[in-house]
């Protein structure tokens, strides 16, 4: 995301292009801007350390765990996380297994940092989808069929290809690839109020529809992004009458809903006012308030 931690008097590390430069060796401390949450710490010797998170965005979190060094990625938070994509992507065969056991939206399921992987977020999860033209509402179950191992094979290609590219360029969207869809994502498909067509590598053009899958605005490219003709048929068996909702705690709805509902993200769309609901994040869940 876009939150970064910071060591006084060290160089921070760079993930990504940073929305803000680094606090550097001898920046005014706590950092200025975006700064979370700033810490200091004390060793035996007497020593003083002292880090900072900053983050312009809200989403990010902190959290403490009481374990040894060598055991940290082993008990949750990290433990709980999905395979990295990037270091340690898994075969074909663990993400059938994996997507077979999921009814929910194959965007949903991508996107969940406990699912079956991790470190893909949402414009790079859009833009795998579109090069392995899938549908963001198809449920990953139906991708898990045996049936269907040519079209994971494409996707399990397309989310290892797309996770090397951004990663290579430092996540700098300036140089990501002009044939992407990143490119054009923006804007709801219209720019100065006009609509703008996405240009295939075939020559021929679509244009760019938008929906909320799994609680995030989705762009599809709706020439290639198509649902499979025999969704329906999929989606009758019993165990499959109704689409369950992410791990996060979406409300399960009704299969025709999820797949073709508009963006109520969209201007002029209704939006209704939502009750909250329980804690049902483990995120949260396991989370404990420090004073």
């Amino acid at each position: 995301m876009s939150g970064m931690a910071h060591v006084r008097g060290q160089a921070s590390p760079v993930y990504r292009v940073p929305r803000a430069k680094s606090p550097g060796t001898d920046a005014i401390w706590p950092p200025e801007k975006y700064c979370k949450l700033a810490i200091t710490f004390e060793g035996d010797d007497g020593e003083i350390g002292e880090w900072a998170f900053c983050d312009p965005r809200r989403l990010g979190r902190i959290k403490l765990v009481d374990a040894d060094e060598s055991e940290l990625t082993r008990v949750p938070p990290l433990g709980d996380l999905g395979a990295d994509p990037l270091l340690a992507m898994p075969s074909v065969d663990t993400l059938a297994d994996a997507f077979a056991k999921r009814s929910a939206p194959i965007k949903a399921v991508l996107l969940d940092q406990n699912g079956p992987l991790c470190g893909i977020g949402n414009y790079m999860v859009d833009e795998i989808l579109y090069q392995a033209a899938i549908h963001p509402s198809l449920p990953a179950s139906y991708i898990g069929q045996p049936s269907q191992r040519d079209l994971l094979a494409e996707l399990h290609a397309q989310i290892r290809a797309v996770t090397v590219a951004a990663v290579a360029v430092d996540a700098n969207a300036e140089r990501f690839p002009d044939n992407w869809l990143f490119k054009f994502r923006w804007g709801k498909g219209k720019k100065k109020g006009k609509e703008v067509l996405f240009l295939l590598p075939d020559g021929s053009t679509s244009s760019i529809s938008h929906l909320t899958v799994g609680g995030r605005t989705s762009a599809i490219v709706d020439k290639v992004q198509k649902l499979p003709e025999d969704l329906d048929a999929f989606l009758a068996t019993p165990k499959r009458s109704r689409i369950a909702a992410d791990l996060d705690g979406d409300k399960a709805v009704d299969a025709q809903q999820l797949v073709g509902g508009p963006d109520p993200t969209a201007p002029g769309s209704p939006r209704k006012k939502r009750k909250p609901g329980p804690v049902t994040s483990p995120h949260f869940k396991k989370a404990k308030k420090v004073t």
